[in-house]
């Protein structure tokens, strides 16, 4: 049991002193492990890099299987007790940045209200990753667009987003009937998080045979606000990110739907955790903030698109 619970926190940490910090373990003690596992398995498991412990590729096809029958287990052994409170607990989530907006301000306040005890480690979301990193444990839930993932994934529909044009309130095209054309004709901020290889908008616009002019990239949204704010540059968010930002900020940008359709954003997770009760109730809280959200920002086109009509 406890070489696994090494090769768990190895898995997870990518350092020794780490991993021994996680368990409790003396630094030698968690060496010892390791190389009691590399002697068993017949593989060295993890190599020294400039960047940390890399796992090797048994390592890998083993994490995944190794982490869910430790999470099995501790559901069987010591079944937690929801809602957490003042219990140290670890939950471990990939969120797109348009999420990390829209949604964990809320989590964070339901979190403090709740499970003052629960640490939330979170990391950008980028697809090409995703599937390794719920197999290997490195994350346990997964928010925002999660297209064509393999079927030992499970998903939830949280809402759907559409995407709106953004611009200062002088541009020219808040002037009369915004079509793709004209939309994908103005000179544009391209917002692309780092590590995406491309943009879900310019697929959707491909698909409608419109191309942007792509002036600027900028790897966050508030960057790109403050640019369309101070020039004739143009550039697009989900509708619920924009309505949060532009209501609470005093940036002069209106929102305008583009005509494309809806986006579903989802939660994913590995088959192996759906029956424990952590990851429950962690699904739970989720599911009930992304209501109340589909109640009120999502549903209500807000004051920046209604200006845009008057």
């Amino acid at each position: 049991m406890r070489l696994l619970l090494v090769f768990d926190a190895l898995i997870r940490e990518r350092s020794v002193t780490a991993a021994s910090q996680r368990l409790g373990l003396t630094q030698p003690a968690t060496s010892n492990a390791l190389n009691r596992l590399r002697h068993h398995l017949r593989d060295p498991l993890f190599l020294k890099t400039a960047q940390g412990m890399e796992p090797t590729p048994r390592a890998v096809a083993l994490a995944g299987p190794v982490s869910h029958a430790l999470r099995q287990l501790e559901v069987v052994l010591d079944p937690p007790v929801m809602p957490p409170g003042g219990n140290k607990w670890t939950f471990q989530m990939a969120v797109s940045d348009h999420v990390s907006i829209v949604v964990l301000p809320h989590l964070a306040e339901r979190m403090e209200k709740l499970a003052p005890g629960l640490e939330l480690r979170l990391k950008s979301k980028v697809l090409r990753t995703l599937p390794a990193m719920l197999d290997s444990g490195e994350v346990d839930l997964a928010l925002g667009f999660n297209p064509n993932l393999p079927k030992r994934f499970k998903s939830k529909l949280l809402f759907e987003d559409r995407y709106v044009a953004l611009m200062r309130s002088t541009h020219a095209l808040a002037r009369g009937r915004l079509t793709l054309p004209r939309f994908a004709a103005a000179r544009h901020v391209l917002v692309r998080p780092s590590g995406e290889a491309g943009s879900l908008l310019d697929h959707m616009l491909e698909r409608k045979r419109a191309k942007r002019h792509i002036s600027m990239s900028v790897t966050q949204l508030i960057s790109a606000l403050f640019l369309v704010e101070s020039s004739d540059l143009v550039t697009a968010a989900f509708r619920s990110t924009a309505e949060y930002c532009l209501a609470r900020s005093g940036f002069d940008i209106i929102a305008h739907p583009l005509p494309l359709g809806p986006i579903p954003i989802t939660m994913v997770w590995h088959a192996g955790t759906t029956d424990h009760p952590a990851h429950r109730w962690m699904r739970e809280q989720i599911a009930m903030i992304c209501r109340s959200l589909t109640r009120t920002i999502l549903q209500d086109t807000g004051r920046h698109e209604a200006a845009f009509h008057k």
